[in-house]
């Protein structure tokens, strides 16, 4: 065998790794058309053993955490509020709270339908708030999500959920420990004379 071919033999198990330079790849492509059949059925070789170094380990479980980790960061990439596919997201940790319509009450706006005149909004009220009393104009929806929340005497737990027709009244809604809920609603509900 020949110095060249040495050199060679000695950079094919690097190459069929990805090991070399780039600069070194090249000559190393260069030098291996002008080789004997051995050297190129030895790189063949190795390029066998390397793709089969995958499937040589016991398949390994990631940690449970990778899940969320990689759903997480997935999740912190682009706006808020965005549209896709007729599709309509709202990140609410990115969202901002806003003050709501009393003393206690906090809102987070998710999405407005000017079409239809509704909203649907995450509200956030401090214990012992009193919600200001309103008529409603169109079908309100609360589902709520955390805390106690009574509405027309009766209370209302984590899980619950509230529909409050065309023409009602909440005039007696209250929370005793906080609570957090969503609400659907018209934009056009009115304050309670």
């Amino acid at each position: 065998m020949t110095k060249k071919t040495d050199t060679l033999s000695e950079r094919a198990p690097l190459y069929a790794l990805g090991s070399l330079s780039a600069e070194e790849a090249r000559a190393f492509e260069a030098e291996i058309e002008s080789a004997d059949a051995n050297t190129e059925a030895a790189l063949q070789d190795f390029r066998a053993v390397v793709a089969d170094l995958a499937f040589a380990a016991a398949p390994q479980a990631p940690p449970p955490s990778l899940h969320a980790r990689v759903f997480d960061r997935i999740g912190a990439e682009g706006p808020a509020v965005f549209e896709r596919e007729g599709l309509y997201f709202a990140r609410g940790d990115r969202l901002d709270w806003h003050t709501g319509r009393g003393p206690g009450i906090e809102v987070k706006l998710l999405a407005v339908d000017t079409e239809r005149g509704r909203r649907t909004v995450v509200v956030r009220m401090a214990p012992g708030t009193v919600y200001p009393a309103h008529r409603h104009v169109d079908v309100e929806e609360i589902y709520l999500l955390e805390g106690d929340y009574m509405i027309a005497g009766v209370l209302m737990h984590a899980g619950d959920y509230c529909r409050a027709e065309v023409g009602t009244v909440h005039d007696d809604s209250r929370t005793l420990s906080g609570c957090t809920f969503i609400v659907t609603t018209s934009l056009q509900d009115q304050p309670a004379a």
